[in-house]
């Protein structure tokens, strides 16, 4: 895989190193039978598209995606993007299930380095897994 210089800079200022074993991130590519729809749903937060728009981090990330504020459907506790939807959860981890990702609160995130390292990496995963298909 090869990178831009602007991608190589994010990920040096994220403090992520070009190459990097994935177990030592927190992100989960889970299967199904590990994860019920039950346990995901009972801690999913309710969330607020006015809200995300004043965090940049969720600016950034929609950037990234190549994606508007218009391209955004919102239901109560799910953002649809074109490429996935997008739920928060009271959990701490960054999971991509079925075109699914939940994370914790951009809140939650924005304090911690190691999540938005995850974050970045999964959605960078994501991002070329869909160009190759």
């Amino acid at each position: 895989m090869s990178i831009t210089s602007k991608q190589l800079t994010y990920l040096n200022e994220m403090d992520i190193q070009l190459w990097q074993k994935k177990d030592q991130l927190k992100v989960q590519n889970v299967p199904k039978e590990s994860c019920t729809e039950q346990t995901l749903s009972d801690s999913l937060l309710t969330i607020s598209l006015d809200e995300l728009q004043s965090k940049q981090l969720f600016l950034d990330v929609l950037r990234s995606l190549n994606c508007s504020l218009d391209d955004i459907s919102q239901q109560e506790k799910q953002l649809d993007l074109a490429q996935f939807k997008w739920q928060f959860s009271e959990n701490e981890d960054v999971i991509l299930i079925d075109n699914i990702l939940t994370t914790p609160s951009l809140e939650t995130i924005s304090h911690c380095v190691e999540l938005k390292k995850a974050l970045w990496q999964t959605l960078n995963n994501q991002i070329l897994e869909l160009s190759c298909h």
